[in-house]
């Protein structure tokens, strides 16, 4: 099945999901979605990791929820940083 943000955002809603994670790719879709139409207010932090999260997906997806994202970093993204000291 092809992946649909405004089912995502329907099981949030339904589940009353308070912590949610997903790739920036993800974060891309719902901010494209109308997410006024559901109750978020649920959610207490939204994490994400993987790839670059752009300014732009981070300022319209607290303008639609009022939540910021915190952007996590793994071991690749650490190595070099590691490595450097």
């Amino acid at each position: 099945a092809k992946f649909k943000p405004v089912d995502l955002l329907a099981q949030i809603e339904k589940y009353k999901i308070t912590s949610f994670c997903a790739p920036p790719t993800i974060y891309r879709f719902l901010i494209q979605a109308d997410m006024s139409k559901y109750n978020l207010s649920s959610l207490e932090e939204c994490c994400t990791a993987g790839e670059p999260l752009s300014e732009e997906v981070y300022n319209r997806f607290k303008a639609q929820t009022g939540h910021g994202l915190l952007e996590g970093f793994g071991q690749t993204e650490t190595t070099l940083s590691l490595l450097n000291f």
